[in-house]
Order: C-alpha cells, then sequence, then structure tokens
C-alpha cells in the first residue's frame, strides 16, 4: 500500500480558500469531513493514486461519498468501486456529480451534489499553485537597475542550485535509511552516507591546555589560521565529524587537512586532498604517521603535527565524550579538570546557541538564545547609490584585523563580502569570530573581534545603516569605493539595501496594486496558500510585503516568551440576544513578527475537547480585499487583500508561521467555561494599555515599544490602532471612558438592564488603510479606515461615525429593524447618543423633517424614500408622543428579546410580518392606533394586525405626526 502513497496533496476550495480537512475522527464510522484554514497537518493531506484519494492520517482510508444523501465519509480503499476524477474546469467529479462546499466561510460544510459551474465546485490543489508560480520574476523588478536585478537572480539561481542539491541529499538519504543524520557532504564534494556523521557539532579540547581547536584569523578557508583558544561556544570552534573527516561549522564544505611535511594544519575546500583523521580510545588524533598536539612553548595557542610521543599536549577531549560520561558517572569526582566540566555542562546536547539549521535550500539558518530569531548566514550590504557592495577590500593581515581595509567593490558572491547579521552585529563571513565596527578616529570601517562596544549596528527602514548618530556613506564621489562616517544627511550615497531584501524584492508583490491586475491578484491568494502549508523547517516561499503595510518589526527588537491565563468560554451569550454579539476574542501584549516561528505552549493534560475551543489569531485586520469590492474598483489595492490568520493549537506544544505578523489574539468558541495557562514564545512586546490597570509609569515605558500595531483596551472595547498614533495619546483613560460613556448609552437605548443584561464581551474596533466598504463599516471586529477615522484622538468616540458602526451591531436585524430601513434604524441610536453628549439632533441642524413631510404630501412612499426619510418615519412616531419618547425604542428593542424562538423565526421568514410586529408593539406601548401615520407614507400593514390593534379600541393617531417635530 505504501508505494502507492508519494506526495501528499491538499484539496483547496477556490471559493474560501480553505482545505479539505478531516475535522474530528479516525475512521470509517467517525470521520468527519469538511473544510478548514490551510495548517499543512496530515487531517489535511491526501495521497492521490488512479482515482483514489488517500487520506494523509491513515493512507489505508480514502475519501468516499457516503450513503446518506450528500455526504462525505472515510472508507477502505479496497472497498471503492467509484473513481473521483479532475476534469478539465477544476472540479472534483464523481460520476454526475462533483465535490462543492456549501458555504462562503472557513469552515464551511462540503457535500457532493449535481454539477455545477460555481466557484464553490471549484478545487486546486498545493501542486497547481505551486506549478503556477514556478519560473516567475514577479511584480516590482521594472524598477531594479540590471545590475541590481541580475545579482538578485544570481542569487536566486543559487538557491535553486541548493535545492537540486537538497533533492540529491533526500536520495542519498533514502539509501541510508537511517535518516538526516547518516547523510553528509564528503571534502570531495559528494553527498555521502556516512554511519560515524555527528548529527551535532562537535568541540576539540587539548588535555594539557583545556584551550578549543580554532578557526581564528582567515582572508578565507583555503589559508585560515588554526590555534587553540578559550572554550566560547562559538561557530569557529565547532566541527562536524563526517567518518574521519572532520568539517569546519562556519563552512562545512572545509575539511581539517594535514600537512605532513610541514608539520602544519590547515582548512581545505572540495576536491582538496583530503585528509583522514583516526580518534583513537587513548585521545590521540592521528593521520597516517602523525599526530595533532598543542605546542608546548610559547604560544601554546600553536597547533602542530609530530610523532607520537604519549605527552598531555598530544592527548584530546572531544566535547560529546565528555558529556556522556558525566551524565553516565553523575559525580564530581569524574577525571576532568573544573574547566572541561563547566565547558560540558555549557553546551548541552541540544544547544541552540549557535545551532545550525537548514532550509529547503540547504541556507544555513541560526537559532539564537537569546531572541530566538532565525537569520540567514549569509548577507550583503548593498549601496543604493553605487549599486555596489560592502566588501573587505584587503586583509586582516597578518599584524591583526585593524589592518582591514574596507569599502566598496561590485558583487561578486563571495565571502569577503558577505556578513552572518546577529543581533545587530554584523560577522564577517570569511571569519564569524570578526565583526564591523566603527573607527570614529579615522571616519572609517573596521574589523574587530566579537563583543566589541561599538560593533552594534542599525539598518532602519529608510536604509540608514547607523552606529549611534553615524551613518556609513560613500565618501568620495571621485572614488565611489571609498566609505566614510558621516553625520545622517539623506540622499542614495548614505542609503543601503540588503540583498535579501532586494531578493524578496524581486520575488515579492509590492503595493499598492492596480485593480486591473487580476491575475497578481489570484497569484497573492496563491502565494499565501502555499505559504500556509510549507513546513516550518523550510524557508517561507513567498516573504510578504509587510514593510508596506501593516508595518515590520526592527530585526534588532527582542523576541521574548509570555505566559498568559487563557479565559475560555467566559463569554456566555443568550440565544435571545438578539443582535450581532461580541466574538470571545481575549487581547494580549504580544506581536507575532512576520515570518517569525511562534511557539504556543499549552498543559500535556489539558482535555483536547477543550484546547479545540481555543484559536489563535494573528493580526485583526480580517477584512479580506477583492477585485469585485467598489473599494478597490476605484482604488486598486492599497495593501496585500488577506492581512490576519488563524490558527488551531492542541495541547503540548504548537508551532506556528505567521507569514504576515500582527498582534497576538487568542479567540475562543465553545460551551465549556475554564482557565488555562498558554506559554508563548518567540514574540514580541507591544503597547497594550488596559483602563484602569495601566499605570502612567507603565504607559511611558510602552512607548518605546516598536510594533506597528498596539492594543487599547477598556471595560466595553478593544481599539486596535497604529502605535505611532497611541503613543502620541497624552492621557488613554479619557479616550477610553468616552468609548465606554458610548456603549452604555448604546445599551440603554437597546433596552437592556440588570435583568436583562447587555451580551458579553467587548466591541473590537480596528484601524485599516483599506476595508471592504465605506470609510468604516460594522461587523466583527468594525473596521474603520484611517484616512477618514483616527480612533485614538479623544473626540473621535464622540462622533457620528463611531455611533452609526457600533449602533449596527446593536440593531434587531432580520426581527423589524432591516423591515424599516438598515441604514435608518441604525441611526436611532446616533440620534440618541448625540441628543445625550451634545443636545443636538442632526435631522433638526440640517433641516430634514419639513421637507421630508413634504415629499410624503407630493406622493413619496417609504419603500422609495431613502434612509434619512425613512429615518424621520420614525422619530415623527417619537416626537408625536414626548411622554414615552425613545422609551419606544427601548420597549421595542426589549420586547424582542423576549419573544419565544418559534416566534422569533417566523417574524425572519417575513418582511410583511416584520412590518406587523413593530406597528403592534409601538401602538400598544404609545396607547395609540397609529395606522393613518403608516397608510400616509405607503407602510404596508397586513389585515390581521390592522384588526388586531382596531379590536383594542386604541384613539387614532392622526396621519400627519409632522407638526410635533422640531
Amino acid at each position: 500500500m505504501s508505494s502507492q502513497a508519494v506526495h501528499p496533496e491538499y484539496l483547496i476550495s477556490q471559493l474560501t480558500h480553505t482545505c479539505l480537512t478531516v475535522i474530528s475522527g479516525t475512521g470509517i464510522h467517525d470521520a468527519v469531513i469538511g473544510m478548514a484554514n490551510c495548517s499543512g497537518s496530515s487531517k489535511q493531506q491526501w495521497f492521490q493514486s488512479a482515482g483514489l484519494w488517500r487520506w494523509g492520517g491513515d493512507q489505508n482510508l480514502c475519501l468516499f461519498k457516503s450513503e446518506e444523501e450528500g455526504k462525505l465519509c472515510l472508507a477502505l480503499c479496497e472497498d471503492i468501486s467509484e473513481y473521483w476524477v479532475f476534469d478539465e474546469d477544476m472540479r472534483l467529479t464523481l460520476g454526475t456529480q462533483a465535490l462543492a462546499v456549501s458555504g462562503q466561510g472557513a469552515q464551511s460544510q462540503v457535500i457532493v451534489e449535481k454539477m455545477s459551474s460555481g466557484l464553490k465546485q471549484k478545487w486546486w490543489t498545493l501542486s497547481q499553485l505551486e506549478a503556477s508560480m514556478e519560473g516567475h520574476y514577479l511584480a516590482g523588478e521594472h524598477s531594479l537597475t540590471p545590475s541590481l536585478l541580475e545579482m538578485c537572480k544570481k542569487e536566486i539561481d543559487k538557491s535553486a542550485a541548493r535545492r537540486r542539491s537538497k533533492n540529491h541529499r533526500r536520495q542519498v538519504q533514502d539509501q541510508c535509511q537511517g535518516g538526516e543524520d547518516l547523510v553528509a557532504t564528503s571534502c570531495e564534494g559528494e553527498v555521502i552516507c556516512s554511519e560515524e556523521c555527528t548529527a551535532s557539532p562537535e568541540y576539540l579540547i587539548n588535555q594539557n591546555t583545556l584551550t578549543c581547536l580554532t578557526v581564528i584569523d582567515s582572508n578565507g578557508p583555503d589559508d585560515a589560521n588554526i590555534e587553540l583558544s578559550p572554550f566560547t561556544g562559538g561557530i569557529n570552534q565547532q566541527w562536524l565529524v563526517n567518518g574521519k573527516q572532520w568539517h569546519w561549522m562556519g563552512n562545512r564544505s572545509y575539511c581539517l587537512l594535514a600537512n605532513e611535511k610541514k608539520g602544519a594544519v590547515r582548512l581545505g575546500g572540495l576536491k582538496k586532498n583530503v585528509t583522514s583523521w583516526n580518534f583513537d580510545k587513548s585521545g590521540f588524533l592521528k593521520t597516517k604517521s602523525k599526530v595533532l598536539q598543542a605546542s608546548l612553548e610559547d604560544p601554546q595557542t600553536r597547533v602542530t603535527l609530530a610523532a607520537k610521543s604519549g605527552g598531555q599536549h598530544q592527548k584530546w577531549w572531544k566535547l560529546s565524550e565528555v558529556r556522556a560520561e558525566l551524565k553516565v558517572t553523575q559525580t564530581t569526582d569524574a577525571p576532568y579538570p573544573e574547566a572541561l566540566v563547566k565547558m560540558a555542562e555549557d553546551i548541552s546536547p541540544g544547544d541552540t546557541r549557535w545551532n545550525p539549521l537548514h532550509g529547503e535550500d540547504g541556507v544555513s539558518l541560526f537559532l539564537h538564545e537569546e531572541q530566538g530569531i532565525l537569520t540567514e548566514d549569509k548577507e550583503y550590504l548593498v549601496n543604493q547609490s553605487a549599486h555596489t557592495c560592502l566588501t573587505v577590500l584587503s586583509g586582516p593581515l597578518d599584524s591583526g584585523p585593524l589592518d582591514a581595509v574596507i569599502g566598496l567593490a561590485p558583487y561578486n558572491g563571495n565571502s569577503n563580502q558577505q556578513w552572518l547579521v546577529c543581533e545587530g552585529t554584523w560577522r564577517w563571513a570569511d571569519n564569524h569570530s570578526l565583526c564591523l565596527a566603527p573607527d570614529f578616529e579615522e571616519s572609517c570601517l573596521r574589523l574587530v573581534s566579537n563583543g566589541d562596544v561599538n560593533s552594534k549596528w542599525d539598518l532602519d527602514k529608510k536604509g540608514f545603516f547607523m552606529n549611534g548618530s553615524h551613518v556609513v556613506g560613500i565618501s568620495e564621489e571621485d572614488d565611489p569605493s571609498r566609505l566614510s562616517l558621516q553625520p545622517k544627511l539623506g540622499g542614495k550615497a548614505q542609503k543601503w539595501w540588503t540583498l535579501s531584501s532586494l531578493k524578496s524584492y524581486v520575488g515579492l508583490q509590492l503595493y499598492p496594486l492596480p485593480v486591473n491586475d487580476i491575475q497578481t491578484y489570484r497569484q497573492e491568494i496563491n502565494r499565501g496558500i502555499i505559504n500556509s502549508l510549507s513546513p516550518l523547517t523550510k524557508l517561507l516561499p513567498h516573504p510578504r510585503d509587510v514593510g508596506h503595510y501593516p508595518g515590520s518589526v526592527p530585526a534588532a527588537v527582542a523576541r521574548t516568551n509570555f505566559l498568559c491565563v487563557l479565559k475560555v468560554g467566559t463569554v456566555q451569550q443568550r440565544e435571545n440576544i438578539r443582535m450581532r454579539a461580541p466574538k470571545d476574542w481575549q487581547a494580549t501584549n504580544m506581536y507575532v513578527v512576520a515570518g517569525d516561528i511562534f511557539i504556543i505552549v499549552l498543559p500535556d493534560d489539558l482535555p483536547l475537547s477543550q484546547a479545540r475551543q481555543i484559536s489563535v489569531k494573528v493580526g485583526a485586520h480580517t477584512d479580506r480585499l477583492k477585485p469585485a469590492l467598489p473599494k478597490i474598483q476605484n482604488h486598486g489595492f492599497k495593501r496585500m487583500p488577506i492581512l490576519s490568520e488563524d490558527f488551531n493549537v492542541n495541547p503540548g506544544i504548537n508551532f506556528f508561521r505567521s507569514q504576515y505578523g500582527g498582534n497576538l489574539i487568542f479567540t475562543y468558541d465553545g460551551e465549556e467555561s475554564f482557565t488555562v495557562t498558554a506559554e508563548v514564545q518567540n514574540v514580541v512586546e507591544s503597547p497594550y494599555f488596559i483602563l484602569g490597570e495601566t499605570n502612567e509609569e507603565e504607559w511611558e515605558r510602552m512607548r518605546s515599544l516598536n510594533t506597528p500595531f498596539c492594543v487599547l483596551e477598556s471595560n466595553k472595547v478593544v481599539l486596535v490602532v497604529p502605535t505611532s498614533r497611541a503613543t502620541e495619546i497624552p492621557d488613554p483613560d479619557v479616550l477610553l471612558q468616552r468609548y465606554d460613556d458610548i456603549m452604555e448609552k448604546m445599551e440603554d437605548l437597546a433596552g437592556f438592564s440588570e435583568g436583562d443584561p447587555p451580551p458579553q464581551g467587548k466591541q473590537w474596533l480596528v484601524d485599516d488603510i483599506q476595508i471592504t466598504a465605506g470609510s468604516a463599516h460594522a461587523g466583527f471586529p468594525i473596521m474603520f479606515q484611517h484616512q477618514f477615522n483616527d480612533l485614538t484622538l479623544t473626540k473621535t468616540p464622540y462622533s457620528w461615525p463611531v455611533w452609526h458602526e457600533i449602533g449596527h451591531n446593536y440593531q434587531q436585524r432580520q426581527f423589524w429593524s432591516y423591515a424599516y430601513g438598515s441604514e435608518s434604524t441604525v441611526n436611532l441610536f446616533s440620534l440618541y447618543i448625540q441628543e445625550k453628549i451634545e443636545a443636538d439632533d442632526r435631522l433638526k441642524s440640517q433641516n430634514r423633517y419639513k421637507p421630508a413631510s413634504r415629499a410624503v404630501d407630493d406622493g413619496l412612499t417609504f419603500e422609495s424614500a431613502d434612509c434619512w426619510q425613512k429615518l424621520i418615519f420614525m422619530m415623527e412616531i417619537k416626537h408625536a408622543f414626548p411622554d414615552h419618547g425613545w422609551d419606544i425604542f427601548r420597549h421595542l428593542n426589549r420586547v424582542t428579546r423576549t419573544l419565544e424562538q418559534k416566534d422569533a423565526d417566523s417574524l425572519k421568514a417575513r418582511r410583511q410580518r416584520q412590518y406587523d410586529y413593530a406597528y403592534r408593539t409601538i401602538c400598544k406601548r404609545v396607547g395609540s392606533d397609529l395606522i393613518r401615520h403608516y397608510e400616509r407614507w405607503s407602510v404596508p400593514i397586513s389585515e390581521n394586525a390592522r384588526e388586531e390593534i382596531e379590536s383594542l379600541g386604541l384613539p387614532k393617531a392622526p396621519a400627519n405626526l409632522s407638526a410635533c417635530c422640531p
């Protein structure tokens, strides 16, 4: 059976852009199949084989149409006789039927139905999406110069070659039948299978000096100086033992070589005369006729080859063996010096301080313990004016690294212009123990040993490469290779790109994007799907343009870990709330950096049913932009179509990667209430102001935190706003108190009381650069376009747009509000709040009452009226009965929540019932029959409703109520 399973495939709906998933269950009888956000888990993996779609969770089981009408299930593949066909219209068909999603939501059901032409029956496979991306240098390359474009493409071609090498490595791994640890690259350049290949870095310690074999200064690995130095744990002291070859971890294609005639050791590259070393039980590292030794004469840092004499200076320890024996003995009288024991304890077996990981293209990545940042090990710094690279032009010479001459040179792809960026330090690729530093006296750049206090650099968003207040720039126009430290003046001579950013630029869709570029839009959607399904061990296939929006986090910002108490299920909405209830979202002070792998750790013993109530959302900007939207038709795409991602969690450790980055939010969905503590790793701290909890001192500290967006939270609302704006707020307490004031007035008119409490949960308001409709729109979250509404201004809560959009969420929509005008009845809330705060009435100040009344007299009907005129129909009733006033609508909202479920469902079915319901309720409340008013405005009322109110004997109100209006 296993021979039929080659590579996993994913089925992705073209309508919902989600993946066909076994939602729950593991077998024939209990599997529930539906749609879920693409995550790459085995539950979404399918293996296509001769019309069968084998499930990744158990390849003995295949996708099958159930005997129950339209339903999917799993069945034993050997029992299936009907086969799926992927037709040219991208439908997955079974005879005359096709696989389809039943709705547009991310978690829609999936069914089998009669074939049609709609998107709901159309699918992609991941391999199809990946194929659509092959070989394309994407939008944006036209704005690069030919030299820069060629530079980028050479680096991309190198990546492709490394991928081909990686594929060969996989073939060797299959032959080894022992996994990745048994595969290595020989110094002859061959990918080989070696049972002696170590998976972790090794250190070689001389038993006399207790110092480590180290690659010191070099112009390149071919002439590296190999000496002894105190243990640091750095990569220049690490070796990968591959059989009898010792590879240097600074560059695995170079090995430790012996020149027995000269009694010396050096590094050698591919296809050089390779040395076979033999490490015997006595601790001698031997070649054919000699052993490696430490010099007994000063300087004792020298290592040479000599005939075996048996002294301690010729004996060595491998740190792995020391660690293994210490683990076995667990005693303080182990036969090792105290310094060596400390060395073994400092570098534990799983140490990640300089632990190389390898992406799909073979590029080394380094996971730094302090920040948990993955950094590509070879970076270039390209001047934006000269289009040449920061290069070590000569040296370091024998007199030391300070003699190195650093300037600009054309791109060559060699190690003399490659750098390893680590926590703001730029380490030279030729010698990782040296890093770039300023020489302020000579106003130039130098190489110095790692750890120099002045060796921290910052490459800011505008491209200035800075150390303190100085920037690096071209010093003379007539010699564009010379660099100097300069005051920050601007201009391209002082600005830089990294080559990785240029490579990303070549393969990155930049914004704004014209609306007519539908093909690019589709590619953007496909990139997102491919990214979400790419294993975390691979580099992100398609980095996103977060620098444009929502914004990037500087690389130097420290990643950190947090403990977060999750209050799951505390927001329980009753069935009769009859409005758009807030969702159960929990804000945090955490921000996920785009492209970063972050970790959520839940208790191992947390029941799976409880874990499934928890989801993780990265980014509150949930509006998904599509070409057909009027906003996009008029303005094109100002940002990426999708910015928010959702991840499901399980008990234990969960690894995720966000391609867009954003504020980390926990979301809950389920009936059970419980509290659990989660650990979140490798995120950055973001400003998070909580009304009544965050004091001035804490807020002052938060102002310096550097994330694009932050959170402000009150008792009733949560704001997600640009950090740059939020940190300028003089007094966030006043702002949030105003939002709470609006919410309390909203709840008052909605008729909530102590016995009839308002919905649990908070309304979320999110600032965005472009949204799906209008300058703002309701929903959850409520979205506001920044150009029109700045949520951080103290006056904003006391403004009509906020009242209007929040009011939409409080409307009793399909029960009566929509029948009387969605954009009309919402403004009952706006007018009420305006009256309470400003003692004003917008309809009166804009002189709308009397013209509307005249229009009705001239034949205007309710159906043909605009939203303001329909609002006046309702407000005429309010003004005609001042003893009741706003309580008319307060009562209507309250009574609607008391309806039996069957009665509420009946209202939703027919608009006429909604007209009748509001008519009956209002008439009974004011004690008058309003039928003449309704007839004047041509609002249809059924005979049954007329007769019911008439039977009550209520006096009939006048037809024209406009005389009561202000």
